[in-house]
């Protein structure tokens, strides 16, 4: 998790500083707000994974296949981190 914290440091830094040069356009733009909402949508899914499902990840080798919720935080990370690439380059072009 520690690599995981700097890297969401840097990424909130870097994000702030790419606000700040276009604020207006940003807050405007209908991606922009997209992008944010997965963007917590993404935060809140890591945390409940982190302080609940993972309290059984030494179980999980018990079994062929890993369980639900985990695959299921899986599925739900990959989604909403693509959505966040997806809206986060369709915010230059502000289409809605």
């Amino acid at each position: 998790m520690p690599l995981a914290l700097v890297g969401f440091i840097i990424m909130f830094i870097s994000g702030i500083l790419l606000f700040w040069s276009e604020p207006e356009k940003c807050y405007l733009s209908g991606f922009y707000r997209a992008k944010m909402l997965f963007l917590v949508l993404a935060g809140v899914n890591a945390a409940v994974f982190e302080f609940t499902t993972k309290k059984s990840i030494e179980e999980w080798d018990k079994y062929p296949v890993p369980p639900m919720k985990a695959r299921m935080a899986g599925m739900f990370s990959i989604l909403t981190w693509a959505a966040v690439i997806i809206a986060g380059r369709a915010t230059a072009y502000n289409l809605f």
